[in-house]
């Protein structure tokens, strides 16, 4: 797996992630810890610490996996709260085109038909158009 990240990633991305995945075994890191420690990085990072983190027989794949959906989660509630405030294009303008996309994903507003739109609330209609305006608006 780690050919594969580092061809994705780069050699020195991937190399960092591995020293950051041996102190987290190190230090028996649960998913709250790791949370703690990679909250501010971004998605194409925390994925590849763990996909790095799969080719080991311990529980230290779960617990990053567990920690970014925490990652996501918390995301979801500050572009929620950003909708409500009319900060929505300020947010996102701070997230990259991914954990863009990966919002829109984990929110189960993206790529919707119309039959799946006109089953959301009104506040999810909201949500998903700026959503989808701002990934079709992105370079």
């Amino acid at each position: 797996m780690r050919e594969v990240v580092r061809g994705i990633l780069g050699k020195e991305l991937t190399n960092s992630l591995q020293k950051m995945l041996k102190e987290y075994k190190r230090l028996k890191y649960d998913d709250k810890e790791i949370y703690r420690n990679t909250k501010d990085l971004d998605d194409l990072s925390i994925m590849g610490l763990y996909l790095l983190a799969t080719d080991d027989k311990d529980n230290m794949a779960f617990y990053i996996k567990k920690a970014y959906d925490k990652v996501l989660t918390t995301r979801v509630n500050k572009f929620r709260n950003a909708v409500n405030a009319n900060h929505a294009e300020l947010f996102l303008h701070r997230l990259s085109k991914t954990e863009v996309v990966n919002l829109a994903y984990h929110m189960k507003l993206y790529d919707l038909n119309a039959k799946e739109y006109d089953k959301l609330s009104d506040h999810n209609k909201k949500c998903y158009k700026i959503l989808n305006e701002y990934i079709n608006n992105m370079v």
